[in-house]
């Protein structure tokens, strides 16, 4: 399978050997005329990645924070796989239950470290307040009259 594509000002081909042929490797062009810089902390070049293949290693180049600056730069740039499977608004939804279910999680430890308190005598009704006002607010139950 092969199959063209347009990045920038020049035209590159992807191609996918079939199952069984051995890989073969052909001379590339360059597909843009940009290099891919990574700067450190004080925004010197730390890695340069260049068209024509050529890399280049700043004087402050640690070869650990140059390959995670490299994924955090792919990561933004990337689109969010959650939005491209679901949509947006589907995912802002997933999102929004997740953080309930994360906050319904925190409720029940703190109920549960608040029960083996009364259970040893350390009763607390500040505490205890505390928490149902929590859990009314989780639930959207009005207080009791």
């Amino acid at each position: 399978m092969t199959s063209a594509f347009n990045v920038g000002e020049s035209r590159g081909i992807i191609s996918t050997p079939l199952a069984g042929e051995p890989v073969r490797y052909a001379p590339i062009r360059p597909i843009t005329s940009f290099s891919v810089v990574i700067p450190d902390d004080n925004g010197q070049p730390m890695v340069s990645i260049h068209p024509d293949r050529r890399i280049e290693f700043g004087e402050n180049y640690v070869p650990d924070e140059a390959a995670r600056a490299f994924w955090d730069m792919i990561q933004r740039f990337a689109p969010d796989p959650a939005v491209q499977e679901f949509g947006a608004p589907l995912k802002a939804r997933i999102d929004k239950e997740l953080a309930r279910g994360e906050e319904a999680e925190g409720l029940l430890r703190e109920a549960l470290a608040m029960y083996e308190d009364v259970t040893v005598g350390k009763v607390d009704g500040n505490a205890i307040g505390t928490l149902a006002a929590k859990v009314r607010g989780f639930l959207n139950t009005p207080e009791p009259s």
